[in-house]
């Protein structure tokens, strides 16, 4: 109907293969030129690169006058005592139950009463 009947796998294989081809030279071709037409970015470590140049640079004179006349004192390094406090984790916590606020016959302790924030 088409010519499908007149056409041999060996004519079909090499059809295929060329439009394959075509295809990735295209591609390839097309990011080619997208890369010479694309600017290069300016990198972060790059930026200052042509401040740091030695021509740029200036010495300075440094004399004794500069310096403080008689030494640092040297502190010593002492050891500092960390406190460690140890947590276990003991699951999700729920807090209270509102039953608890309102059970009379068994109340919470006054102090922990006091931590807690609640309106009636």
């Amino acid at each position: 109907m088409f010519g499908i009947d007149q056409i041999s796998w060996g004519q079909f294989t090499r059809f295929v293969l060329t439009i394959i081809l075509l295809w990735y030279l295209g591609l390839l071709l097309v990011y080619f030129f997208q890369k010479k037409r694309k600017l290069t970015p300016r990198l972060f470590e790059d930026d200052g690169a042509e401040l740091n140049q030695p021509a740029m640079l200036e010495p300075i004179s440094v004399s004794s006058q500069d310096l403080p006349p008689a030494m640092l004192p040297f502190v010593p390094i002492t050891t500092v005592f960390l406190s460690v406090s140890y947590y276990e984790e003991m699951g999700m916590d729920d807090g209270f139950s509102l039953d608890q606020f309102q059970n009379s016959k068994d109340p919470l302790p006054p102090e922990v009463m006091d931590q807690i924030q609640f309106q009636q």
